[in-house]
């Protein structure tokens, strides 16, 4: 099956790393101006310390890797011509996916991708791919770009996190506008053994079926215990029970400030414990700093999750 790797697994991170993402010292939010944070974010991306990224990660037990591309921005971390032919200069000359890819595979952990078509903090996106006046047309430039990605690194994409496919349209950003079994093609053109989850309703029930499109439920929480297992098929639509959660006090590190534990190790532990013992996977997410380094509060908290279950 698909998702026994991720399955035996159980334990991966969840890495948001995007344009709004500040250095640990930094006094004020990422800039309004999109040109400003896109150069700033090229700059980050060039200077990414992968080798010491992979080593971490690691260090901590995880097998798997949810790593953020495009996140409130269009934008991406390596080359990608279909991207650009839609909207010039959003993507890096550098192909941080690529070395990640390799750095990981010393240590056999694998590498999920998440994406968001939204781009709802850039109104140039929004405008060229049509978002509000061709919703269908908008997700076709999705399907796109999954696609090229999927077909330019294969196999070595393991599965794909995709996010702002909600049924409640959230300030007009969401809404009804993707064909999921079409999505998933794409997604998947590379790899057909690549493992597809799509972010619907966070925690709330579906509503929705994705029976056979989803291999896994998105599982995204804001608090712990919000949602727990009672098989490892549970989650919605009979798919591998799966969720992730914000570990700290922000998805992003996009607030001045060091990042700081939301939950004791105690909690975290207990939480994982019913987990693992109901045949569910977790992600903890890592909001990490701009220059790629752990903040210490979550560096002790995942050494000490490590030590507890021998990861």
């Amino acid at each position: 099956m698909k998702t026994d790797w991720f399955y035996r697994s159980k334990f991966g991170l969840f890495v948001h790393w995007t344009t709004f993402t500040l250095y640990k010292d930094d006094k004020e939010v990422m800039s309004a101006d999109f040109n400003k944070r896109l150069s700033l974010y090229k700059e980050a991306v060039d200077n990414f310390p992968v080798k010491e990224f992979a080593r971490q990660i690691n260090s901590f037990g995880a097998r798997f890797v949810i790593f953020v591309t495009s996140h409130a921005d269009m934008v991406l971390p390596f080359p990608l011509k279909e991207l650009d032919e839609i909207i010039p200069n959003c993507t890096s000359k550098r192909d941080l996916v690529r070395e990640l890819i390799d750095e990981l595979k010393k240590y056999n952990i694998k590498l999920i991708l998440y994406f968001n078509g939204d781009g709802f903090n850039n109104p140039e996106w929004q405008k060229v791919s049509m978002w509000y006046e061709d919703p269908k047309q908008h997700a076709e430039y999705c399907y796109k770009i999954t696609k090229a990605i999927s077909d330019r690194y294969k196999d070595d994409i393991a599965g794909w996190w995709i996010d702002g496919c909600y049924l409640i349209d959230y300030n007009n950003r969401c809404g009804e506008r993707y064909d999921f079994k079409k999505y998933k093609e794409c997604l998947t053109s590379g790899n057909k053994d690549a493992i597809v989850a799509f972010n619907i309703n966070g925690a709330e029930p579906w509503t929705f079926k994705l029976e056979n499109i989803s291999d896994y439920q998105a599982g995204e929480l804001y608090c712990l215990d919000d949602r727990l297992p009672n098989g490892r098929f549970s989650g919605e639509g009979g798919s591998q029970w799966f969720s992730c959660c914000l570990m700290d006090d922000l998805w992003v590190h996009d607030k001045p400030g060091e990042i700081k534990s939301k939950y004791d190790d105690k909690e975290v532990i207990e939480y994982l414990r019913k987990v693992f013992d109901n045949g569910g996977v977790f992600a903890y997410n890592c909001a990490l700093y701009k220059d790629g380094s752990f903040p210490d509060c979550e560096i002790k908290q995942l050494n000490n999750i490590k030590k507890e279950f021998l990861l």
